[in-house]
């Protein structure tokens, strides 16, 4: 019911950007259902099939699980048969679930981290309870980031199948609501504007960079509706993208510079 109404044009840009689109199912207050529909083997493979056949017509690249969160190893194993019916109907078809922290021990029992080809780690909406402290809270610092990217390596998960969550909105720093991007003031350089905290461009290459540096499969954006319009001169994707583009720069003009000198050695020879 949320599938975008100019979803031929979305594609096209997808196609452009060589890039993928995948539908999500679930979500934060919207995953009521998946409990009941993974219950049994019958209606499990009615999910997978219609989730399969709407993939198709839509010519869609894949399926994102955001269930948040199954409460016991029965319903982890039912995860389990979701992703792998999904990717036995159809291995090419990209299949990827989102986790909050804490759940990656669950993923790697339930065998669900071999089947899936990423996970997007949700390290935000953090309120003071990793590690326990008290307020005010900012729910997704960059030691954050680092913890959540220690704890990955310390219960042996692949970071080359993991995205690094980052957050396009704030939470305030006591009462835990959120705003888009969009609605808060101008926080000049800084990172907390009007008693919230959200993410600036500096925290973003921060986190870009250690994602990077872990060899992780890279980063997951929640999410582009709520950033600025590049016309602003705020935009978080523009910075980003700014950044990125600058780093692969940088790296062919080493590459190149590289490449001359084995040419140069080669001449002497």
């Amino acid at each position: 019911d949320r599938l975008p109404s100019n979803l031929a044009r979305v594609k096209q840009w997808a196609s452009d950007a060589d890039t993928s689109i995948l539908v999500c199912i679930g979500g934060a207050g919207r995953s009521a259902g998946l409990a009941e529909a993974l219950a049994d083997e019958s209606s499990r493979n009615n999910l997978i099939r219609n989730l399969f056949d709407l993939v198709e017509s839509l010519g869609l690249s894949g399926v994102d699980v955001n269930w948040e969160s199954p409460g016991s190893d029965v319903e982890y194993e039912r995860l389990h048969q979701l992703v792998l019916g999904l990717k036995r109907a159809s291995p090419s078809t990209l299949v990827t679930v989102a986790i909050h922290p804490g759940q990656e021990e669950m993923l790697l029992r339930h065998s669900i981290l071999d089947v899936v080809d990423f996970v997007s780690e949700m390290a935000y909406d953090n309120l003071c309870s990793i590690p326990r402290t008290t307020p005010p809270c900012k729910h997704s610092t960059f030691e954050f980031s680092e913890f959540v990217t220690r704890h990955l390596q310390q219960v042996g998960v692949d970071l080359s199948k993991v995205l690094m969550g980052l957050p396009f909105y704030g939470r305030d720093m006591y009462k835990g609501g959120a705003k888009a991007y969009y609605e808060l003031g101008d926080a000049g350089e800084g990172d907390e504007v009007d008693g919230y905290f959200f993410n600036n461009h500096q925290t973003l290459e921060a986190k870009v960079d250690l994602a990077r540096s872990r060899k992780m499969a890279g980063v997951m954006i929640w999410e582009l509706g709520q950033d600025r319009g590049r016309e602003s001169g705020r935009s978080l994707l523009a910075g980003l993208g700014d950044y990125v583009n600058s780093f692969e720069t940088r790296l062919e003009r080493r590459r190149n510079k590289r490449r001359k000198r084995g040419s140069a050695g080669r001449e002497e020879l």
